[in-house]
């Protein structure tokens, strides 16, 4: 009578240890979207921000910077590991506007 209940709490272990691996994934999944979620609203609620801006202000574009990419791969060596590292680096398209306050704000694209 002992194993059978041994194996019956066997099973329960073995069956909620599976239902929390679930729930953590269920969790960090639902953690992921809440927080791409808050990043658009941020990022769509700046760019609304700045386009009402440059209509309050009268922005006028006056430059506009092509961004560009450097590549740079550089070989190293440590004790007996060798490889090539790389150090490239991309800046991106800016634009800059000048508005009736007499001031000029660079924004990147």
């Amino acid at each position: 009578m002992s194993n059978i209940f041994r194996n019956i709490f066997n099973n329960i272990k073995y069956y909620i240890k599976e239902i929390m691996i679930c729930l953590m994934i269920c969790l960090t999944m639902l953690l992921c979207i809440i927080f791409l979620t808050i990043m658009y609203h941020i990022i769509s609620t700046e760019q609304k921000e700045w386009e009402i801006f440059i209509k309050d202000y009268d922005c006028k574009v006056i430059e506009k910077i092509e961004g560009k990419t450097s590549v740079d791969l550089v070989p190293y060596i440590i004790g007996e590991n060798f490889g090539i590292l790389d150090m490239s680096e991309t800046t991106p398209d800016r634009v800059c506007y000048e508005c009736n306050d007499g001031k000029k704000y660079w924004r990147n694209k």
